[in-house]
């Protein structure tokens, strides 16, 4: 579990996997035109983005499982008193998590997801044309073979990881056939939303808004040597990946605090779909994202969580719990009441970016590169 296999090893004894670092004449800016050493940031912009993408990615993968865990504890009177009485921590409800392309990217996602978010390989699914390619995951346990309707069947949340071109051909096989409270997460550029709801046939579909700083791309302060689990290792880094992290003007790249929204909304959308009341609804949300139990100083409330009537997918008229939330009308809506809320609150949004932040730091301090953070 979470790379077992590796030794542990300390800040001091890490060295640059840049071989080139002291031999400026074999370094790839070496070769480049004047105008050429121009284009430079696209580089930096692009290792930023994809470290930002798979952070947040990763993120909401442990906020599942950590709201999963929740909810089990509340449809299990059992499990429910023995957390109470015992505060036990050994329940699992672990999401199923697939990724369907798995070039680049969905490597380095992959790679996150076993490292960080505390996913065991029997827990990851992977479709992709060239499943041999990949020994590297399915000799950990990881089921990898090429059957993207399967995939989108089978588990809780699919990041789409193809290239928008092969989009059309994707779509053809899979919409309609996705199992209705499977979250898609796309990674593709150049389309729209909405018109990968179309072709897809899907409601829920989340894309991070990531935009950047071309001044900080030019000061050399990223590193593009390093991959995307090493680069996570850095506080810093981490912090810079946080979709609502301060003084995001001094950062490469940064998210829409709309992303935070939705993660929400996301998890309230799962304990609807397991009937759970209000009260432990907002109970879960709070303990998930803010570490903090609802009615506590700088939580949630539920006034906070109030949206409209045309964002509600479904009435539901007699359910005790919130109504399935409309995440294509979220995901448009810039004036919610939680975003503001976090935003204002201080010490809200500071436990929020903690809450964040944990799941890279236990990685490092599990490595002995710092102490945890309490």
């Amino acid at each position: 579990r979470r790379l077992q296999m590796a030794a542990p090893t300390t800040a001091a004894t890490i060295v640059n996997s840049d071989i080139t670092a002291n031999l400026p004449s074999l370094q790839f800016e070496n070769a480049l035109s004047e105008h050429e050493k121009e284009l430079l940031c696209l580089r930096v912009r692009s290792h930023a983005i994809t470290v930002s993408a798979i952070a947040q990615a990763t993120y909401l993968v442990s906020v599942f499982n950590e709201a999963r865990k929740f909810i089990k504890q509340c449809s299990d009177p059992v499990q429910k008193a023995s957390s109470r009485l015992l505060q036990t921590q050994q329940v699992k409800n672990p999401i199923q998590v697939g990724i369907l392309g798995c070039g680049r990217l969905g490597r380095q996602l992959a790679q996150s997801l076993l490292t960080y978010a505390g996913v065991l390989p029997s827990e990851l699914k992977i479709s992709t044309r060239r499943p041999e390619t990949l020994n590297e995951f399915s000799q950990k346990g990881v089921d990898v073979k090429y059957d993207n309707e399967w995939l989108v069947a089978s588990t809780g949340i699919v990041f789409l990881c193809f290239l928008p071109s092969n989009l059309p051909a994707i779509a053809e096989g899979i919409a309609g056939k996705i199992s209705e409270h499977c979250v898609l997460y796309s990674f593709i550029s150049g389309i729209p939303t909405n018109r990968i709801r179309q072709l897809l046939r899907h409601e829920t579909i989340v894309r991070p808004e990531i935009s950047w700083n071309p001044d900080k791309a030019e000061d050399n302060s990223w590193d593009v040597n390093i991959d995307t689990i090493r680069a996570l290792e850095n506080e810093e880094v981490a912090g810079s990946t946080c979709p609502i992290a301060l003084h995001k003007e001094d950062y490469v790249v940064s998210t829409s605090e709309r992303w935070m929204t939705i993660a929400i909304y996301l998890i309230m959308n799962e304990c609807g779909r397991h009937h759970l009341p209000k009260d432990e609804t907002l109970d879960i949300v709070n303990r998930s994202f803010i570490g903090k139990h609802a009615g506590l100083p700088d939580t949630l409330k539920e006034s906070t969580l109030h949206i409209s009537r045309r964002q509600l997918s479904i009435e539901d008229k007699g359910s005790s719990g919130y109504k399935h939330v409309n995440i294509a009308e979220i995901c448009e809506d810039d004036n919610l009441n939680v975003t503001k809320t976090f935003l204002e609150n201080m010490t809200m949004r500071q436990n929020m970016i903690k809450r964040y932040l944990t799941i890279f730091d236990k990685f490092s301090h599990w490595k002995g590169m710092r102490p945890a953070k309490k």
